[in-house]
């Protein structure tokens, strides 16, 4: 997401660059001649800056959910917010469809996975899977590992496309004695996301 946000805030700058210059040579030139602006230049400039920025900000919403680990780092951060106690393990279900990073039907942990896990609900750093694993029925896993220096949790996001969009459907603790065997056989490898 902070990549993503840097190669759109980069692409802004870009697009509005040469835009502000053209209004500043517009502007220096109105001086010059003492003339007033036309009203209908004026709102030209505002409905031509209202559309490069609606097209820039529109692109990166359409990024960030089109994009599985996008979507998966979202809910990741969500989920990281109910491990530090930010957020009410039942309000997080309602607030990953709110955001639409969720599926209606979205089945999530319970309270009794995370202390089956034993992990302690404090402060941890977010972990994604460096690649996706196509699922049976087109959709992909994401593996998250989330630590908080001493201990790990592992979670399985199963997302699937809803329009362009991907969403998660399935969120699932993964103790460590499942997934020392599934490490072995795919070998996951975790990139850090967030800390």
């Amino acid at each position: 997401m902070k990549a993503a946000r840097i190669v759109y805030t980069g692409i802004g700058i870009l697009i509005f660059l040469p835009w502000l210059s053209y209004l500043l040579k517009s502007f220096f030139r109105i001086g010059k001649s003492r003339k007033r602006p036309a009203v209908c230049r004026i709102l030209s400039t505002v409905v031509i800056t209202v559309l490069l920025f609606g097209a820039v900000y529109g692109h990166y919403r359409f990024t960030v959910g089109y994009q599985a680990p996008l979507v998966a780092e979202q809910a990741g951060q969500l989920w990281n917010r109910c491990l530090k106690g930010d957020l009410d393990l039942y309000a997080y279900p309602k607030k990953m469809r709110k955001e639409g990073l969720g599926t209606s039907s979205l089945k999530v942990l319970s309270e009794d996975d995370l202390k089956s896990a034993y992990f302690p609900g404090k402060h941890c750093d977010l972990s994604l899977s460096e690649k996706t694993f196509p699922t049976e029925d087109g959709g992909l896993f994401v593996y998250l590992m989330h630590t908080d220096g001493s201990k790990t949790l592992y979670t399985r996001m199963k997302l699937k496309k809803s329009g362009y969009r991907w969403q998660v459907t399935e969120q699932k603790v993964l103790l460590q004695k499942e997934f020392d065997p599934l490490n072995e056989k795919t070998k996951i490898r975790f990139y850090a996301v967030s800390s």
